[in-house]
Order: structure tokens, then C-alpha cells, then sequence
């Protein structure tokens, strides 16, 4: 199982979602947890990053994290999540 860390910006792009929308995130970031690796999922790390990577939760739409480590040892944090657009963001 992996643990996973929520930013304030991720949990502002949740709140400026739609119910479908959050729903569909929430979930992911459920299957994500339980996961990383399912293949539904399509975790890749982004290209031109030293450390982002993408899930998706739904046609065009990702939530973009970074991997990294604390005394309990692998954690994820979630940074951003909506349309695909979020990559021209992931940058600041």
C-alpha cells in the first residue's frame, strides 16, 4: 500500500471541482493507495521533471505527485489534480 500526502493546492483544485469530478479523483487517489501499479491508473512519470508524476482519473483529466521519503519510508504527495492543462502548472 502506498501512503500519499495532500497538498493545499491539491485539495483546492478537489474543492473547484464538480461532485463527478471529485468523486472520480477521490477514488483514484483510493485505487493509487492501494495500487500505485494498476494499470487503469497509467502512472508515468512526466518528462522534463526530476520528480512528477501523472494518474489519471478520467479521459483528459490527471493528478500530478511526486515520490519521495520520511522515517516510515516511501511517501507520495499529491500536488495538483483537473485537465490536462495541469502540466503547464507543475513547473511553479
Amino acid at each position: 500500500m502506498a501512503r500519499v500526502k495532500r497538498t493545499p493546492r491539491f485539495i483546492a483544485a478537489l474543492e473547484k471541482m464538480d461532485r463527478k469530478g471529485r468523486e472520480r479523483a477521490l477514488k483514484a487517489v483510493d485505487k493509487f493507495i492501494v495500487n500505485p501499479r494498476l494499470p487503469g491508473l497509467k502512472l508515468e512519470k512526466l518528462q522534463g521533471f526530476e520528480n512528477m508524476w501523472s494518474i489519471r482519473f478520467g479521459g483528459g483529466d490527471r493528478i500530478l505527485l511526486s515520490k519521495g521519503e520520511d522515517d516510515r519510508g516511501e511517501v507520495w504527495t499529491l500536488h495538483d489534480a483537473g485537465p490536462h492543462e495541469i502540466y503547464r502548472k507543475a513547473g511553479r
